[in-house]
């Protein structure tokens, strides 16, 4: 294996698979019939929902997760390419209004500058990440700022992402602000970028319980002003009616896995491996299983970082490991774009430790995520969920032999 994993082919052949991947996107846009793509699936499907509701919120601010007016937007704005199936809008109330300065652009200009803002956070989060916390001697192995983008543009959750309109550069680099920020002790910046993760509520949950332990209180402060700034105004413009209609969907949300639309075969938590497995009439069950696990491991995780509060670097970024994970494992609903933040994990496990292992571990999960979508496809089971879950283990049995303290 070592001599097979010699750096010319570490170097060459991520290229490979970035050109494979760059290759199939470019074909399934080049190839499109109206919005459908060359595999049939609608052009930008999850941004043409964050447009409609922007339109909605636009004329009907009380509406936004009514399905019936947001069916017609979307729609008339695709048209004629038909449209099957319904996306309902799922981000929280606050977040309509800025979706809604999108639709003073047309919609195919839109989703063009949504696109490119979502890779240009994409190499904004990759050069953050690669000045900050990736250590000299994988840059020394060439893992530099080009690296590390063509490995991440090769992943197939980015392409993906890119395809269906999502936000996950977006995520990509908030996720990597707020671990760059909490490590060094940038507490204010940290909170404020935490804010911004509020659009995906369920990835600032563990950071609170790290900063609760770690008694960091100038980031939660920093976090509950910002974010109590932005629901008070979202509240004084809209009103109480949208937070009551989104509290009315949320159980909603959570039986949504077999829609078609929603790729209920790329979830990534355990939440919807479950789903997929013993089928969606035990939604209910089985939300209550994954709730209780998450409110255990959030209390692990607040007892470990609350011992490795006064550690050493290597101690807290193996904290931010767990950090990072812990939505991707336990949050209702994660699809295969948001994955993307796993390039953080592996470069807070090299601040750790250099290890083969760490290696092997980045090459299985590229490989898993690249072979196994079309089997996910036909078997509709959601396989992806376990690669989360195989990290958190691969990580604690390593961190039994390691000196954090």
């Amino acid at each position: 294996m070592q001599n097979f994993l010699n750096p010319k082919r570490l170097r060459d052949y991520p290229r490979l698979f970035f050109f494979t991947a760059s290759v199939i996107l470019a074909l399934n846009f080049g190839l499109h019939n109206g919005w459908l793509s060359a595999t049939g699936k609608i052009i930008g499907n999850d941004f043409l929902v964050f447009y409609s509701a922007g339109a909605l919120y636009r004329s009907q601010p009380n509406s936004i997760y009514d399905p019936t007016p947001l069916f017609e937007i979307e729609k008339s704005l695709i048209a004629p390419t038909p449209l099957e199936g319904l996306n309902n809008f799922s981000n929280p109330p606050y977040v309509a209004p800025l979706f809604s300065l999108l639709t003073y652009i047309q919609y195919p200009w839109a989703f063009a500058i949504w696109t490119l803002a979502n890779i240009g956070c994409a190499v904004l989060a990759v050069v953050l990440l690669t000045q900050t916390i990736t250590p000299a001697y994988l840059k020394q192995a060439g893992i530099n700022a080009r690296q590390l983008l063509i490995i991440l543009g090769g992943y197939l959750g980015f392409i993906e992402g890119i395809e269906v309109g999502q936000s996950s550069g977006m995520l990509l680099l908030l996720v990597s602000a707020c671990v760059v920020l909490t490590l060094r002790k940038r507490s204010v910046l940290a909170g404020l970028c935490a804010v911004g993760l509020l659009y995906k509520p369920h990835f600032t949950l563990a950071f609170l319980l790290v900063w609760l332990a770690w008694g960091d209180w100038r980031s939660l402060l920093s976090f509950a002003l910002g974010a109590g700034a932005w629901v008070s105004a979202s509240l004084a413009v809209q009103g109480i009616g949208p937070y009551m209609a989104y509290l009315n969907l949320l159980p909603r949300l959570l039986e949504f896995y077999e829609v078609p639309s929603l790729g209920s075969n790329l979830e990534f938590t355990l939440n919807g491996l479950l789903i997929t497995l013993f089928g969606n009439a035990n939604w209910q069950w089985i939300s209550l299983l994954t709730q209780a696990l998450a409110v255990a491991a959030g209390a692990a995780l607040f007892l470990f970082a609350w011992r490795m509060r006064q550690g050493s670097q290597k101690s807290q970024a193996a904290v931010m490991i767990f950090v990072v994970l812990f939505p991707l494992i336990f949050a209702p609903h994660v699809l295969l774009h948001d994955s993307i933040i796993l390039v953080i994990v592996f470069l807070l496990w090299s601040l750790v430790e250099q290890s083969k292992q760490l290696l092997y571990s980045v090459i299985a999960v590229y490989l898993v995520v690249f072979f196994l979508t079309p089997l996910t496809y036909q078997l509709k089971i959601a396989f992806f969920a376990l690669i989360p879950i195989f990290l958190a283990g691969r990580v604690i049995w390593r961190l039994r032999n390691i000196p954090l303290q």
